[in-house]
């Protein structure tokens, strides 16, 4: 984590910590601030349709909304009360990472080894093996579908693995998942799914999924 400061209300100095990359970011993080990621989709469409207003507050809030998800040590209340060209400066520098770092395929989480397959080397068989996984996971926690995704795809040591395996993953994951793994995860999986020309409604929920998960890229 990286510390910043900033003049609240042009007075009161306050620091705070920003992650330095996707592994300092947790999937409920994440999921929080994904929320604000779309208003600032929305904010591009105000300002596309004329209205200087609506957008101009949108992205502002977006910002805010989105630091405050993502740091320690400062509220949305306070950031409000930055100058606001010094917090969009500072939203660049801090959370430049987002659109800049890459995709990886191996990862150490708590101690244990995890790699992330490429089915586009492997065979049909495997990739269809963990597509069978997927739809095998009956009353998926909606809260949870990235997790979900993770524990099946990734692997530790065997390829071969099982539901008990699988749901002790997801637990495990729960606790130590970063958002470098679940980008990564769901960069690779996307990929594969449209090679296979499987990008379609019938997988659709999956596909939104990985969409939604891989944009944090796209802000």
């Amino acid at each position: 984590m990286n510390t910043y400061a900033v003049k609240v209300n042009g007075e009161e100095t306050k620091e705070f910590r920003v992650p330095t990359g996707r592994h300092e970011v947790t999937y409920e993080q994440w999921k929080e601030a994904y929320t604000y990621f779309v208003m600032a989709e929305d904010a591009r469409r105000d300002m596309e349709d004329g209205d200087v207003e609506g957008a101009t507050k949108s992205a502002i809030e977006s910002i805010c909304r989105t630091i405050e998800a993502l740091s320690d040590g400062i509220t949305y209340d306070e950031l409000m009360q930055v100058n606001w060209s010094k917090l969009e400066n500072l939203f660049l520098i801090a959370f430049g990472w987002i659109q800049e770092e890459e995709p990886k395929t191996k990862f150490k989480i708590n101690g244990k080894k995890f790699s992330i397959p490429d089915f586009m080397r492997g065979t049909a068989g495997d990739f269809m093996d963990v597509m069978s996984l997927l739809s095998s996971m009956k009353d998926i926690d909606e809260s949870n579908k990235g997790i979900v995704v993770a524990a099946v795809y990734m692997r530790e040591g065997e390829y071969y693995q099982d539901l008990q395996e699988i749901e002790q993953r997801i637990e495990f994951l729960k606790k130590y998942g970063r958002m470098d793994l679940f980008y990564s995860i769901s960069f690779f999986l996307l990929s594969s799914l449209r090679s296979f020309s499987l990008d379609t409604p019938q997988h659709s929920p999956l596909v939104e999924e990985l969409e939604s998960l891989i944009s944090l890229s796209r802000i």
